[in-house]
């Protein structure tokens, strides 16, 4: 019995003393600390060792994701206002969201192999020229370099098959394309359009495009070719919409407003269906209207201006 007892108290110490040592290094750990360039704490909150912090001076800046064995994140603003960095490499893993506020000095971004989706976005960053995106990437993420004016030297590979809505609006890359009415990238991406805003019609071919923006008049219309299978949700009330049999995954905005103009497609369609589903305006398209319908989306094919050409 008094044996037992010994190791019980043994026990309790060595308990004690663990509990003890383990709070302290959390605490510390919580507290935060600097290493090669990064300040790294422990977030209680959110279970994982986070970097909140940066005071290197290097102009070319690989993000860490590891310290030792451990996996890591970063918190916003990190980078924000720096006027150092000229390149950055973004790795796999890194937090999804995260912004690149005012990098004045940044030059050039590349995306490492393996990394499927561009979730970053970079905001005020007006020097950024070059974005190297690897064959990996399927999606670009909403507004990733939008108003970064300089971003003109991009190569979207053909493993694209999806980017977000104005991800590359008022660049410089959007302006070199002014006058190509239509101009594809990825995976039959309709990125920029410059024809009427009136009547537009998109290509046979395509197979996602986003917000189109339509003139103040009184009736617009818009033909999307049965090619189509991923398009943003934008058809106000003054928007006559045709669509094929196509089954389209529509990107949609919690706001009415956005959809209530009248969708028009082949009886049975998937777009009937989604109408039901949804409490939109549908009819039946006629013989006369998917005959023309049909002309027009293959007729604006030749228009289409490949970025691999």
């Amino acid at each position: 019995m008094i044996k037992t007892s010994k190791k019980q108290k043994i026990f309790i110490v060595l308990f004690i003393l663990i509990t003890v040592i383990c709070l302290l290094f959390i605490k510390i750990l919580s507290i935060g600390f600097w290493h090669d360039d990064y300040h790294y704490r422990f977030s209680l909150e959110e279970t994982r060792i986070v970097i909140d912090g940066y005071h290197g001076e290097d102009e070319y800046v690989e993000i860490p994701t590891h310290l030792g064995p451990f996996k890591v994140s970063l918190t916003s603003g990190v980078y924000d206002n720096n006027s150092i960095i000229k390149k950055i490499f973004v790795p796999m893993g890194l937090s999804e969201g995260y912004v690149f506020n005012n990098c004045s000095n940044l030059h050039e971004v590349e995306f490492e192999q393996g990394i499927t989706s561009i979730n970053t976005r970079f905001k005020k960053c007006y020097n950024l020229e070059k974005v190297i995106i690897p064959e990996s990437v399927t999606e670009i993420g909403v507004y990733a370099f939008a108003s970064c004016k300089n971003v003109s030297d991009v190569k979207i590979p053909t493993s694209v098959k999806y980017i977000g809505l104005d991800a590359f609006y008022n660049t410089n890359f959007e302006a070199q394309h002014a006058d190509n009415k239509y101009y594809i990238v990825g995976d039959g991406i309709l990125l920029f359009y410059n024809g009427p805003q009136d009547c537009i019609v998109i290509p046979k071919g395509i197979r996602q495009c986003n917000h189109l923006y339509f003139e103040d008049k009184e009736t617009c219309y818009v033909y999307y070719p049965e090619t189509v299978t991923d398009a943003y949700l934008y058809i106000p009330k003054n928007v006559v919409a045709y669509f094929g049999d196509e089954a389209i995954n529509f990107r949609a905005i919690d706001d009415y407003q956005y959809s209530a103009g009248l969708f028009v497609a082949p009886a049975g369609s998937y777009v009937e269906e989604y109408c039901k589903e949804n409490n939109l305006k549908f009819r039946p398209m006629t013989e006369e209207e998917e005959k023309e319908w049909r002309e027009k989306t293959e007729a604006a094919a030749s228009e289409i201006t490949y970025q691999e050409e």
